[in-house]
């Protein structure tokens, strides 16, 4: 997958991507954001990664006080990049 990516792409991780393998597969050249914001040209992206707990137990799956906690981290941006819409 990251050979497709562009010099300078950004990634976050969904519900079914393993966090700890995505950090160390990914190339320099990709940047990984979780929780924050980042200032691309004129516009605020915010990337909150994973997804709220389900009966699945999948490994990108944190709890819902800690998913909640990364769009209060992120705060007022243009563009919210996110696996699961916010509520």
């Amino acid at each position: 997958m990251f050979r497709a990516l562009p010099e300078r792409s950004y990634v976050t991780f969904g519900n079914v991507d393993i966090p700890d393998l995505l950090l160390a597969s990914k190339p320099d050249r990709v940047r990984f954001v979780d929780g924050d914001a980042v200032r691309i040209g004129r516009m605020a992206f915010g990337f909150v990664g994973g997804g709220v707990p389900t009966p699945l137990g999948i490994p990108g799956e944190v709890a819902r006080d800690v998913y909640d906690a990364k769009f209060e981290r992120v705060g007022p941006v243009d563009v919210i990049c996110t696996h699961m819409p916010p509520r």
